[in-house]
């Protein structure tokens, strides 16, 4: 399946990719260095929400205050991040299946959002 690469802040970037006769696919990919957990889960106030949630559900029952919460909670994300692999290589992305209509769709919206943005291309 080809696949090309639009770069887009230096974390993640935008992949097309597609099969002749088939559904096309698109997604956002992780960069080196970036996580998906860490981006969506990743701030110390989710994090201590994790910790309290895991503790809870261990019935620990000591109070060490919060930074102790926050630390499980990223201990936790570590895990996922570090278990987040298929056979077909680590989870980095997320990617969608497009119809022909969903494309055609997609585009649209890019050009109305582009035009938008940056004014209309001549």
């Amino acid at each position: 399946m080809p696949k090309e690469s639009i770069s887009g802040d230096g974390r993640y970037d935008v992949r097309v990719g597609w099969q002749n006769g088939c559904d096309m696919q698109i997604g956002v990919e992780e960069e080196a260095g970036f996580s998906l957990v860490t981006a969506l889960y990743g701030d110390p106030e989710t994090c201590r929400l994790i910790g309290l949630a895991v503790a809870a559900h261990c019935e620990v029952g000591v109070v060490r205050g919060m930074d102790a919460f926050m630390a499980l909670g990223r201990d936790v994300l570590n895990i996922v991040e570090g278990s987040a692999s298929s056979p077909n290589g680590s989870y980095t992305g997320v990617w969608v299946t497009l119809s022909r209509q969903g494309a055609n769709r997609l585009i649209r919206v890019l050009r109305r959002a582009r035009d938008a943005a940056y004014g209309r291309d001549e």
